[in-house]
């Protein structure tokens, strides 16, 4: 039953953090084609108008285990990095976990804090 709950997080993380940099891939001003690989932009996007405090937990996983089935994550941390720079100029407060920091017990604290 641990097994099946730790592989659930894993998904539900990578679930995430794919959905984040999906989502992130339209927000920018630039043109379609000037977007790549590697850029160092930091992402543009429309901040939610709602009142109240706003909060993000980031989680960024470069590599996972090799009997996983999930693929390497090449700018995992990198990405999660602008993504927390763009989120604090909309004045959220934002938490961030990367790599091995991103055990299920953190990731489940973070979300109870």
């Amino acid at each position: 039953m641990n097994q099946l709950l730790s592989q659930l997080l894993n998904h539900t993380i990578l679930l995430v953090l794919a959905s984040s940099l999906f989502l992130l891939s339209g927000c920018s001003d630039e043109p379609t084609s000037s977007k790549g690989l590697g850029s160092d932009a930091i992402p543009q996007f429309q901040a939610a108008t709602t009142p109240g405090k706003k909060l993000a937990l980031l989680v960024g996983v470069r590599t996972y285990a090799p009997n996983s089935g999930i693929s390497s994550l090449k700018y995992a941390d990198r990405d999660m990095h602008r993504l927390q720079q763009a989120l604090i100029r909309h004045n959220y407060t934002t938490r961030i976990l990367l790599n091995e920091q991103a055990t299920r017990g953190a990731v489940l604290s973070a979300l109870k804090t």
